[in-house]
């Protein structure tokens, strides 16, 4: 009787399994680590605008890495911060789309100013600077009349009287601010011109005496003011000095003058 094998196997051959291998556990996948990259660089720039899109690519990265095996930990963390990422790149975003729009608003507005306050002071420049005797004049802001003239005054103090060969002249002056703003006005502003010299203000004084002062806009003040010139000097006219600044943005000195 012949024997029967017992194994249908070779010798220490190993029995083969049916089964497929399974996958390791706890492996990783690209795009979890693509995600998790994202999100921490959204993180870190989410102050500027680049958060907001790289906090989208992390959050969109992340959800499809969670449905490929292994990396689940690194795909949620890359949702986290992909998604705070976005978050402060879209409220920074916004902060700086209004900053952007009301910077303009304001920009255009300043250079509005500057165009407004540059045509000012050219229409200054340009105007009209010498006056006749009677005319009222504009020096500046102020509209300026010259009212009584009196020549070769003489105070009741003889400390405070000319000198010899000089003469006191008292002129009886109206001031009238015409521009939209408070002003500075002051008897030491005007001087009188003989033959282009210039004489100053004296500090005799004659009531009612032009006070040194603000004027508010539209009103006006009249006082004398009173100079010593040469005696018998004729031609004589009143004169005041201020700058403006022409289209080219330079300094220009601007000479008024009313004949007296």
């Amino acid at each position: 009787m012949e024997n029967t094998p017992s194994s249908t196997h070779p010798k220490n051959e190993p029995p083969k399994s049916n089964a497929a291998a399974a996958p390791a556990a706890g492996g990783t996948n690209g795009l979890a680590i693509a995600s998790l990259v994202t999100g921490i660089l959204a993180f870190l720039t989410g102050w500027f605008f680049l958060g907001l899109f790289l906090g989208i690519a992390a959050v969109i990265l992340g959800a499809i890495g969670l449905k490929k095996p292994g990396g689940k930990g690194m795909s949620i963390t890359g949702i986290i911060t992909g998604a705070l990422g976005a978050l402060s790149g879209l409220v920074f975003s916004i902060i700086g789309l209004v900053a952007l729009v009301s910077g303009g608003a304001i920009l255009n507005e300043v250079t509005n100013e500057l165009n407004n306050y540059s045509n000012e002071q050219q229409s200054l420049v340009d105007a009209k600077k010498d006056f006749a005797k009677g005319e009222t004049a504009v020096f500046a802001d102020l509209e300026v009349t010259a009212g009584e003239i009196t020549r070769n005054y003489v105070p009741d103090n003889e400390f405070m009287r000319a000198d010899d060969g000089n003469e006191l002249v008292v002129v009886e002056l109206t001031l009238k601010n015409i521009s939209d703003e408070t002003v500075n006005v002051s008897p030491y502003s005007y001087e009188i011109q003989v033959n282009g010299a210039g004489y100053d203000t004296s500090f005799v004084t004659v009531d009612p005496a032009l006070s040194s002062g603000t004027l508010a806009a539209g009103a006006e003040t009249t006082g004398n003011v009173v100079f010593e010139v040469p005696a018998g000097a004729e031609n004589l006219k009143l004169q005041y000095v201020t700058y403006g600044i022409d289209k080219d943005f330079q300094t220009r000195t601007l000479t008024y003058t009313l004949a007296l």
